[in-house]
């Protein structure tokens, strides 16, 4: 949902040139406050189910179906612990790792070095626990754009 406002900022708000940084602040705050007046709302033509099998190529996955995979190739070098909230996911092996449910997330980013967090923390409102004084790196697509706006580290498979 995240990408889809973010889309529809660029189309509706910021698809002009604006010359300083000071006034896209201000055009984006009118606009925020137009949409959220608005109770705009998105029309779902298929469920979140369908939708990550449509389109899971373009997601992170713990899933080995697919080519995307971090976990894999860093838990062949790394120590690794991953929380996780798909519930399909909790309690199951993946790569020689257990994969834990988010009620770990705290504990782990007290052990961990660096953090390797997915865009779907912007879309489940969790990313403000890895507001943290370690090094977070989110990694996928969904977080790309706000990574950008937010001035976060990231990683893009699709290079952007």
């Amino acid at each position: 949902m995240a990408e889809i406002e973010l889309n529809v900022l660029t189309g509706q708000c910021l698809n002009r040139r604006i010359n300083n940084i000071k006034d896209v602040r201000k055009e984006t705050m009118a606009w925020q406050k137009y949409r959220n007046n608005k109770n705009a709302k998105v029309s779902w033509q298929f469920t979140s189910h369908d939708a990550r099998i449509k389109l899971s190529r373009l997601y992170p996955t713990l899933d080995a179906r697919h080519d995307n995979r971090m976990v894999e190739e860093l838990a062949k070098n790394f120590e690794l612990k991953v929380a996780d909230m798909d519930e399909d996911n909790i309690d199951r092996e993946k790569y020689g790792l257990k994969i834990w449910g988010p009620e770990k997330t705290e504990e782990f980013l007290g052990w961990c070095d660096i953090v390797l967090a997915t865009g779907t923390t912007v879309v489940n409102n969790s990313i403000g626990q890895f507001r943290i004084s370690k090094p977070v790196i989110y990694y996928g697509i969904t977080i790309s754009g706000v990574a950008k706006l937010l001035g976060l580290k990231h990683f893009c498979y699709c290079g952007h």
